[in-house]
């Protein structure tokens, strides 16, 4: 005799509210694994080559991911912490690395800048932010979004989150998200 065990109802996933935010921050991770393989190659580069591969992730530090951790403190973690009186635990630590992130990428700034560059220090440092950063980014994913994701509706998360923090880059193509691009094209907003 065979006996089957009823299973539960099957239910499909259900594509989260924040789904074009994740895939922002699924670009936003590939590039900085292209920021880290840039460091990893500093040493091995010819002086001219170097001097741009340096420009390029001092711009895209002091620029990009600066920009990005801005658009979380003035749309993110408001939107987030408007459901609850006080501010959320999570956004309260998420606003303490971003400030850790801004004080590390002064940092970097300052040793690129430098005359004599060490290169140890450099990629010490930049490998000290990418950390923090992919740390952050996980952070965020799996904590923050699943929040809004039971408080907001899929327009809401469009219009008080996705047109704030990424307008600069809207309807941009996403194949052209990469850090050498970066000086001219910014961050792209994923298509859906």
């Amino acid at each position: 005799m065979i006996l089957f065990m009823a299973l539960p109802d099957y239910e499909p996933m259900k594509k989260p509210v924040t789904a074009a935010l994740r895939a922002h921050w699924g670009h936003f991770v590939r590039v900085l694994a292209q920021a880290q393989h840039i460091l990893t190659r500093l040493p091995k580069l010819p002086p001219e080559e170097l001097e741009t591969e340096l420009y390029i992730l001092d711009n895209f530090f002091t620029e990009g991911v600066l920009e990005h951790l801005d658009s979380e403190t003035r749309a993110l973690f408001s939107v987030a912490d408007r459901f609850e009186p006080d501010e959320l635990p999570i956004t309260t630590a998420l606003r303490l690395e971003n400030a850790c992130l801004h004080e590390l990428t002064a940092i970097f700034h300052r040793q690129i800048q430098r005359q004599e560059k060490d290169l140890a220090t450099i990629q010490g440092i930049g490998d000290n932010l990418l950390h923090i950063m992919q740390a952050h980014l996980r952070e965020e994913e799996a904590v923050l979004f699943p929040y809004l994701d039971t408080r907001l509706s899929e327009s809401e998360v469009e219009e008080l989150l996705v047109r704030p923090m990424l307008d600069h880059i809207y309807d941009t193509d996403p194949a052209h998200h990469h850090l050498s691009a970066h000086l001219n094209i910014r961050f792209r907003r994923p298509t859906t």
